[in-house]
């Protein structure tokens, strides 16, 4: 039969008879590596350094993230470039609740002039709009990470984007509890951060520009 498992495994390993491949490689009775499960519990580091306390010399040690680490590199770039693309998103869409803000402020700018000169401090009425801009972000962001969730759940348990030729029958996710909360951080530091000064400018210039039209 066939045995597939990838592109990289396939073109470096081949399966063969234990018998026939100690003819091959000219090995005897010896084996020359023991593979080690551990549970998922353990630490594998302090395992690993037990264990090459226990071994004689010549003989060394190596464990999955060590023996894969081009893999694992590979993943975490993978993990930042999808980190920045998400922040690139994420601004793009506070520019447009920034659109929004911008025109319920122009909107509302005699209610504000009004409630100003009745004796609403600037603080306050600047306060209204930041945090309005902040909650429509807020609320944004928890929708999309529930979408987000239900997506990768249905991903591992129904298998919407399958692989066709591979070792598993659908492409693997795994949700982060510290992946979620990154990303729910990224939304509210650019949000936070590109609500309050256009917020802060623009309630200024109109209430002086209300006072200037009032004189």
């Amino acid at each position: 039969g066939i045995f597939s498992i990838n592109m990289e495994y396939d073109s470096e390993f081949l399966l063969v008879p234990i018998a026939f491949a100690k003819d091959i490689m000219d090995y005897d009775g010896r084996c020359n590596y023991v593979e080690i499960d551990l549970k998922e519990s353990q630490d594998i580091e302090m395992f690993q350094k037990e264990l090459e306390e226990l071994l004689p010399e010549g003989l060394f040690t190596t464990n999955r993230f060590e023996k894969n680490a081009v893999i694992y590199k590979a993943n975490e770039s993978e993990r930042l470039v999808t980190i920045l693309i998400l922040s690139f998103i994420i601004l793009i869409a506070v520019f447009n609740i920034l659109a929004s803000l911008t025109m319920l402020m122009l909107d509302k700018s005699h209610d504000l002039s009004m409630l100003h000169s009745m004796g609403a401090p600037v603080k306050t009425l600047r306060r209204i709009f930041f945090l309005e801009g902040i909650l429509i972000s807020g609320f944004g962001a928890l929708i999309g990470i529930v979408i987000g969730v239900v997506l990768c759940y249905l991903q591992t348990s129904v298998g919407l984007v399958r692989l066709q030729g591979g070792i598993v029958d659908f492409y693997p996710v795994l949700v982060m509890l510290k992946d979620v909360l990154l990303v729910f951080a990224i939304v509210m530091v650019i949000s936070i951060a590109f609500s309050w000064i256009p917020v802060n400018r623009m309630t200024r210039g109109m209430l002086m520009e209300a006072s200037d039209r009032k004189r």
